[in-house]
């Protein structure tokens, strides 16, 4: 069922976590869990995809495809990506006292 994240057979804010866990790379989802964590069938998991199950949880109307069943996929159309954001570039100052750091041991002494 999308948005049964956990695979409990029930729809709670466990799920919704567990993506947010998962996004932050925290914890590992099973390939049946990325199918179910995809509630909007954008085939992305994202934090758009926790909060309509939390929409859901409320009773909003407007939860994309939590709730409702999934037939089995074929092999070939199981895929689910997470997005590979870029990691920080070190600050000027950083960059600044990385080098200073490499004169530093330029000048030391020799033994």
């Amino acid at each position: 069922m999308i948005g049964d994240v956990n695979m409990d057979g029930k729809i709670k804010v466990d799920d919704a976590t567990l993506i947010q866990r998962a996004i932050g790379k925290i914890v590992t989802l099973s390939e049946q869990a990325l199918i179910a964590a995809d509630c909007n069938g954008d085939g992305v998991m994202t934090i758009k995809d926790a909060t309509l199950i939390q929409k859901y949880i409320a009773k909003y109307s407007d939860t994309g495809k939590v709730g409702r069943y999934t037939p089995p996929f074929p092999q070939s159309l199981r895929f689910l990506r997470i997005p590979q954001f870029p990691s920080p570039q070190p600050s000027h100052t950083q960059n600044r006292f990385q080098q200073n750091r490499r004169q530093i041991r330029l000048f030391l002494p020799t033994e």
